[in-house]
């Protein structure tokens, strides 16, 4: 979660929802792992629940996520998801736009940003910076990006490393 005055999300919580609520409709084995972690920050974790990667797929889609709704869901294979956030608090924090969510790969959100016509993201020294160490540590990166003031933000940037198993 990146901190910041043209961040809508204004905590890392709200952040974390937001990205359940998208991954929500997904099957992938990344999306489990993200409704996990929300599950906990909603007191909302299913039962019997273990490795993030691992967890059973219907405990984690039962999770309730009350605080976004997300509709025109779009899944890019091999690339992210994208979707329409639905809440009247986040329509306030961000009404120019159409509250369009995105997560997924780097290249993903390039995409997204060059149909805008904007570099916004990809001069961020900053970013890059922080991606490549994750990633050098072995850690799967979701990105996440939001159309804010006519540009693509990200707004965060998930972690997920899988659990070295005992030989």
């Amino acid at each position: 979660f990146f901190e910041g005055k043209d961040n809508p999300f204004k905590t890392e919580e709200e952040f974390l929802i937001a990205c359940g609520a998208l991954e929500q409709t997904s099957s992938h084995p990344l999306a489990k792992a993200v409704l996990e972690e929300v599950g906990k920050l909603t007191k909302n974790t299913p039962q019997n629940s273990s490795c993030p990667l691992s967890c059973d797929v219907k405990a984690v889609q039962d999770i309730k996520i009350p605080e976004y709704g997300i509709q025109n869901f779009v899944n890019t294979p091999g690339k992210g998801i994208s979707g329409e956030i639905i809440s009247s608090e986040f329509s306030q924090k961000n009404p120019e736009e159409k509250n369009l969510f995105y997560l997924g790969s780097w290249n993903f959100l390039l995409e997204e940003e060059a149909k805008l016509g904007q570099n916004f993201l990809s001069t961020n020294k900053d970013l890059t910076e922080l991606m490549n160490k994750m990633e050098a540590d072995g850690k799967t990166l979701l990105l996440a990006g939001i159309k804010v003031n006519k540009k693509l933000l990200c707004p965060g940037l998930i972690a997920v490393q899988d659990e070295i198993r005992p030989e």
